[in-house]
């Protein structure tokens, strides 16, 4: 400290590195083009989703809640996520419901089963034939 103040030209670089350092990364236009930035927020929104394996229609909705354009969706949700990443994400929640209701001759399990991926975005379309596959003994109601 006692050098910046002895040393005036060390003390007025650093000044103007800082002033600088600051332009560049804390300035209102660039924290509204990092974070406010309806596309970018979408994007990075649908990263976090990707990563926590929520599903697409879950992220939709999260988006279509915070008001973003419907163009910016469709167009966010195009370029990056991806058909392997719903599989992905499918997958995990189909192992996760047959971890919690593990009786493959339950009907009740089943039906269970059925509801939480519903309940998580899914159609049943997507998961019936490989729930079907675990949950071999049990009739279709």
């Amino acid at each position: 400290l006692d050098r910046i103040l002895d040393d005036r030209a060390l003390a007025s670089a650093l000044g103007a590195n800082g002033r600088a350092f600051y332009a560049r990364h804390y300035a209102w236009p660039v924290i509204e083009r990092k974070y406010l930035d309806e596309r970018r927020f979408a994007e990075l929104l649908t990263q976090s989703f990707i990563t926590r394996h929520k599903s697409n229609r879950e992220l939709k909705t999260a988006l279509i809640n915070k008001r973003i354009p419907s163009g910016i969706i469709d167009e966010v949700l195009k370029e990056h996520y991806s058909e392997a990443e719903k599989e992905e994400i499918l997958q995990f929640h189909i192992d996760k419901g047959i971890r919690k209701y593990p009786d493959k001759s339950s009907p009740k399990d089943y039906q269970k089963c059925i509801a939480y991926l519903m309940r998580k975005g899914f159609s049943y379309a997507d998961f019936r034939d490989e729930l079907l596959k675990y949950y071999r003994g049990v009739e279709e109601l």
